[in-house]
């Protein structure tokens, strides 16, 4: 099947015998200019009495004019090879024991890159500057606060990319355990995942605050069969004028 990728880099390169070539010259900070965009965040909340609110938000609404280093690649997949079939690239993933061969035999790894060289036989064209939109993010949330320890939120999101607009939704609780520490609990399903279980705590000592957080404790132990993965850890200081 044949295939066309249109893409920019803030990097000058071009393909040459079917490969990537990078120019070897430093980095020209021209480039950090030469492609404006615009991009703005909407939010408001509300709050119906004590106990319920609500946040709507659009996050990333904009473009990028993308006007220097724009080109097109066109190739045709390979009628050979390892990953040949019927007409298709096909990659079912590596095992433990080939990323560590990866790793660490170099004649494995020769072969590999060699044979998924086959696949990407790119010749390049120069492009015109065109516009893409960005990835734009859209939010909205609803929480009930039960006492002032414990808060209930059910939040739906969802953003736009060029694969369409995907969607997800999120179940979280957070409390106060004592006045040392914060619990806060996550549920998130979209498209193809169901198991995203989060969980982060938070230390509150006099003058600063330590917190870590997953949004997918599953992913944490067994993370070559997860799709995803985000851990943040950190510290924060209080300063007081009494």
């Amino acid at each position: 099947e044949d295939m066309a990728v249109r893409m920019a880099s803030p990097m000058p390169f071009h393909v040459e015998d079917g490969k990537f070539v990078f120019n070897n010259s430093r980095f020209d900070f021209t480039h950090l200019f030469c492609s404006p965009g615009f991009g703005i965040d909407l939010a408001a909340s509300y709050r119906l009495g004590e106990k319920f609110s609500m946040t709507a938000a659009v996050n990333d609404l904009g473009f990028i004019r993308w006007n220097k280093t724009a080109v097109m690649l066109n190739g045709q997949i390979a009628d050979n090879g390892e990953f040949y079939d019927d007409g298709n690239f096909l990659f079912q993933g590596i095992d433990v024991n080939d990323l560590q061969k990866l790793v660490s035999d170099e004649a494995y790894r020769k072969w590999f890159l060699e044979n998924l060289g086959n696949y990407f036989d790119f010749t390049s064209d120069n492009l015109e500057p065109y516009t893409t939109m960005l990835h734009t993010n859209f939010l909205l949330r609803g929480t009930y606060s039960l006492r002032e320890r414990h808060r209930f939120m059910v939040q739906m999101q969802g953003y736009c990319s060029g694969l369409g607009f995907r969607p997800a939704l999120t179940l979280a609780y957070n409390g106060n355990l004592n006045k040392y520490f914060d619990l806060c609990a996550t549920y998130s399903m979209m498209k193809n995942s169901f198991d995203n279980i989060g969980i982060g705590v938070t230390c509150n000592l006099k003058f600063f605050h330590l917190y870590l957080a997953t949004n997918n404790i599953i992913g944490c132990f067994n993370p070559l069969n997860t799709s995803g993965v985000n851990i943040q850890a950190g510290i924060f200081f209080t300063v007081r004028d009494n």
